[in-house]
């Protein structure tokens, strides 16, 4: 009777237990195990985005990469280069992944260094710039959808998924 097994280390399971005793102890264990499991998921995510001046920087390269992508889709739209199906899908792309990545990139330490052109009001208003952001990729993904049916059909796609970048500059950039 002296000698015990334990349940992963952490319960003692005396070995003058019942059969049914050690099968409740470990359905609870199981049951417990199981249960922080499922909350995991609902943890925050926040440890895996940048912080600080990384997240200025990873912002920058972003936009910096949209700016690409909007000049070269504009290009299109002007005449300026020839229509490539393939350069404007993958143009808005790279607005539909910025349009869902940037609200992450603007955590609260984040607001002065770096050289940020962010304004105080993304802070101040989150849930309008959140909305900006995700109209920017709906729109980018209905432009990308036109690509496939010509010119004429991703110009006005694309008008309206460059509107979100002008109301963004307008309301949350501090002008150079």
């Amino acid at each position: 009777m002296g000698i015990s097994s334990s349940l992963f280390g952490i319960c003692r399971i005396p070995d003058a237990q019942s059969e049914g005793s050690r099968m409740k102890t470990l359905a609870f264990g199981l049951a417990m195990a199981m249960g922080i499991g499922c909350l995991l998921p609902l943890a925050p995510a926040a440890a895996d985005e940048p912080t600080g001046t990384d997240a200025i920087a990873e912002r920058q390269d972003l936009m910096k990469s949209v700016g690409r992508a909007t000049k070269a889709a504009g290009d299109m739209v002007k005449g300026a280069q020839p229509w490539d199906q393939a350069k404007a899908e993958e143009a808005m792309q790279t607005l539909i992944e910025a349009g869902t990545r940037f609200p992450s990139l603007f955590p609260e330490d984040s607001k002065t260094g770096h050289d940020t052109e962010a304004k105080a009001a993304i802070w101040d208003n989150f849930a309008e710039f959140e909305q900006i952001s995700a109209s920017l990729a709906e729109d980018a993904e209905a432009a990308k959808a036109a690509a496939a049916n010509g010119l004429e059909a991703f110009q006005p796609a694309f008008g309206a998924a460059a509107r979100n970048c002008r109301t963004c500059h307008e309301d949350f950039r501090e002008s150079n």
